[in-house]
């Protein structure tokens, strides 16, 4: 396929000056060409209609990073229906706005090589600290070239929920210790050109120093709704068996990597998520690094590299659904699903085991097998769903519910669906309204991560909730520890944790205090840490 392009693209943003992608000043480039994404979308959609087992991207530069993709991923390359397809992009660069991403859907045994995916502008503002202002606890930012001011007149994106104000070292241009989130206040706030005031959110987040750098980083697209967290740049929904090999990330309006629902097993190798390389960056996605969202089967990273993201480094979990008060009968439920769209909370077969717990303790209430599962499209059945979702913490005695000491209360989940689910026989007598669900041997199980380098990351290196799960011979760098539990707050299991081996790695810097551990199992006695090296904590 011939490509008749101009060798230089100028993209023109609302506010934002003009840019030469060939010949940006923070990433110097040889002459390559440069494409409008359309470009790209007509190869790959032409080689999954021609059922082709591989395809070569043409080295360059595709542009998707039309303000028409912000948030709902409109322009952003698209992977939808493939099977047994080996795309190679070596030399490949794929532009987007902040709030698009790399979109794989409905794909199985596919394998992407040697892609680059990278934003322009980039998804966060970064700026040195000028002034601070103690009596309305505020401080002056001077926004630096390159980069969006958090105006959010001009730039929606930064009308998210969470929006995190992280200070820097402006000599190593690492994270400075962080006391918590440092929420901003964007209604007090307020930008004249690259001069911005930002006005803190709590007085109890501390001030920055002058001098000091500061980026404020959106989850692009985050509402009360709980669902809308989960997003990221590099993202396979429902998916099976995908390989990712030489990927390199370079930021993200939320999370980096994403894998959500689907039979996954999905193969990251040789991936990283890192800076821009040869750039002043200081962040690369503006939260998790890498997030697995209820797939069957977990992910196996091997020999990848994440960093300087804005919340976790890793988590992979699975995730609840909840029984609604009515009943069918004695043998069957109505179960909600808490996914997301194509990435189904209840997985469960013909033949399969689900286990329900409490939701205030994740204890164990008892197991039954499948025997039919059916989609209600009944609207009065859907409204039941959607009524007692709205807000969950109303539905539990205790507190705050499903959140008690989460310190998110006030979030609301959608519905993503609801089952008709029959039984062999009757569920446990313990099973009521709003018993939590998982599915045996499909909650995002058996995940391997070996020789790979997680490190500066805001919160932790890894979250963890993948029984049978291996975590061997990496290196963990200046970030809090790795945490092994449920997270009930955020609907995140797997319940019953087990068999998780962490063996010989290396932490640095991983944890608070003298002498402490930066590993953490919480309700799995056959979790197991053997031949780790722990430096100790200096930083945080």
């Amino acid at each position: 396929m011939a490509l008749s392009v101009a060798a230089i693209m100028i993209i023109t943003l609302p506010g934002h000056r003009g840019l030469r992608i060939a010949d940006r000043a923070d990433q110097p480039l040889a002459p390559r060409q440069t494409h409008p994404g359309s470009v790209l979308q007509q190869l790959i959609d032409s080689a999954i209609d021609a059922h082709a087992k591989s395809l070569v991207i043409p080295p360059g530069d595709y542009l998707f990073n039309d303000t028409a993709a912000f948030g709902d991923g409109l322009g952003a390359p698209s992977v939808i229906g493939a099977h047994d397809l080996n795309i190679t992009a070596t030399n490949v660069t794929v532009w987007l706005y902040p709030g698009g991403f790399v979109n794989v859907r409905d794909s199985a045994h596919i394998s992407i090589i040697g892609l680059t995916v990278d934003f322009d502008p980039p998804c966060f503002s970064q700026g040195q600290v000028t002034a601070v202002h103690d009596s309305n606890h505020s401080f002056e930012l001077a926004v630096e070239p390159g980069f969006l001011p958090p105006n959010l007149r001009l730039y929606p994106q930064f009308n998210a929920t969470e929006v995190k104000v992280i200070y820097w070292d402006s000599k190593t241009r690492q994270l400075l210790p962080q006391p918590g989130a440092n929420p901003w206040n964007p209604d007090a706030s307020q930008c004249s050109g690259t001069a911005c005031k930002i006005v803190l959110g709590s007085r109890s987040a501390p001030l920055p120093k002058v001098g000091g750098l500061v980026t404020l980083s959106p989850r692009i697209g985050a509402t009360m709704d709980i669902r809308t967290w989960y997003s990221s740049a590099y993202r396979l929904t429902n998916c099976t068996a995908v390989t990712s090999r030489e990927v390199m990330l370079h930021g993200a309006g939320s999370m980096g990597w994403g894998e959500f629902g689907g039979e996954g097993g999905h193969v990251y190798a040789g991936c990283r998520n890192v800076r821009r390389p040869n750039s002043n960056h200081l962040l690369s996605s503006n939260h998790d690094g890498f997030h697995s969202y209820a797939v069957a089967h977990g992910p196996t990273l091997d020999s990848v590299e994440i960093g300087y993201c804005g919340d976790d480094a890793l988590n992979i979990h699975s995730v609840f659904s909840v029984v609604l008060r009515e009943q069918l009968d004695a043998s069957s439920l109505y179960i909600i699903d808490t996914g997301l769209p194509g990435a189904f909370s209840f997985n469960g077969r013909v033949g399969d085991v689900a286990s329900f717990f409490s939701i205030q303790t994740v204890q164990p209430l008892g197991n039954v097998t499948i025997s039919s599962v059916n989609l209600v499209d009944d609207p009065t059945i859907v409204a039941a769903a959607v009524s007692a979702m709205h807000n969950a913490n109303a539905q539990c005695a205790g507190g705050c519910g499903i959140f008690n000491c989460s310190g998110v209360c006030g979030f609301y989940w959608g519905v993503n669906a609801v089952w008709e689910v029959q039984f062999d026989s009757t569920p446990p007598s313990g099973v009521s309204n709003f018993a939590l669900v998982q599915v045996k041997g499909r909650s995002a199980g058996g995940a391997t991560i070996r020789g790979s380098h997680f490190h500066d990351a805001y919160d932790g290196v890894m979250q963890l909730r993948s029984s049978r799960a291996t975590v061997s011979d990496n290196l963990f760098e200046r970030a809090h520890g790795m945490k092994v539990s449920t997270a009930k707050a955020w609907f995140e299991g797997a319940a019953e944790l087990e068999n998780i081996v962490v063996d010989s790695n290396v932490f640095v810097d991983c944890c608070t205090g003298h002498g402490c551990n930066p590993i953490s199992f919480h309700d799995c006695p056959t979790c197991a840490a053997k031949n780790n090296s722990i430096a100790p904590a200096s930083r945080r």
